[in-house]
């Protein structure tokens, strides 16, 4: 599977910030879901939550080439000793494009 993003940094979050973007985009894609999948991502967000929130001052922060603002954002950080960051999407808020 392939999964393509193009997109533009953003200034970074404080926590508030952050975990005001994560309220609004979980309220904006569990209707979007399959009942089974909103089970899944409630129950695997908030962890995801803690980990961002862990990592926030080694955060940087990418929104998708749109620009929309209730979509999900792309996250980078550079683990230890790192050249290449690593970047983290939220699987449920991606779309599947074939190539």
């Amino acid at each position: 599977m392939l999964w393509e993003v193009e997109g533009k940094e953003q200034p970074a979050f404080d926590k508030k910030q952050l975990v005001t973007y994560m309220k609004r985009y979980i309220k904006n894609l569990t209707p979007k879901l399959e009942a089974a999948k909103q089970e899944t991502f409630k129950k695997n967000i908030e962890g995801a939550t803690k980990f961002l929130l862990a990592k926030l001052k080694d955060l940087q922060f990418f929104v998708g080439e749109s620009m929309h603002d209730d979509g999900s954002l792309v996250f980078a950080y550079y683990k230890d000793g790192a050249t290449n960051p690593t970047f983290l999407y939220f699987p449920y808020g991606l779309k599947e494009v074939k190539c």
